[in-house]
């Protein structure tokens, strides 16, 4: 099954039914991840990823098929921090297996040919800590990220429905 893209997960994107998959069927190389065949899995360093705008943020399923989602992230203290809706399908992924991948992606979540890509764990964010993570996105995005919180949190009424997700890569 090839990797696909979640809709809604980038911040102010449109929800709707999710991006066609890209790439045909394959199988995956052995000791490597489904989804991410084709990918090199080289260790990274998290420096390397921090100038960029988005990461593609592979999650997988039971059958170990990658899902990419494009989204917003931050980096500090040796992790890489997402925020995301709590009842988004990554999360569920995520609830039940913890590997992930990431790569550096435009909006869209095309990973360029070549880009740095690294395996990782992940752990979910919720409660109070949640708060750590909705500010080191609010410092990195400014007025982008607030656009979109402030608006969506009244309609919302106030409330912000949002898991944070910290992974932790294989470094050099």
């Amino acid at each position: 099954m090839p990797t696909r893209l979640e809709s809604g997960s980038v911040p102010g994107s449109v929800t709707g039914p999710s991006a066609p998959a890209r790439g045909g069927p394959s199988a995956p190389a052995p000791g490597r991840p489904r989804g991410v065949a084709g990918r090199s899995l080289a260790p990274v360093d998290l420096q390397e990823l921090d100038p960029a705008q988005y990461i593609s943020l592979t999650t997988f399923r039971k059958d170990g098929t990658g899902v990419a989602t494009p989204v917003w992230f931050a980096v500090e203290g040796g992790e890489l921090y997402v925020w995301t809706r709590s009842d988004s399908w990554k999360v569920k992924r995520l609830r039940r297996d913890d590997r992930v991948t990431v790569a550096p992606c435009d909006v869209r979540g095309r990973v360029a040919e070549g880009a740095a890509t690294a395996e990782g764990t992940a752990r979910l964010i919720e409660g109070a800590d949640l708060g750590k993570v909705r500010k080191l996105l609010s410092r990195k995005y400014t007025w982008r990220f607030w656009l979109v919180d402030v608006p969506a949190a009244v309609v919302r009424l106030g409330r912000r429905p949002h898991t944070g997700i910290a992974v932790t890569l294989r470094t050099r």
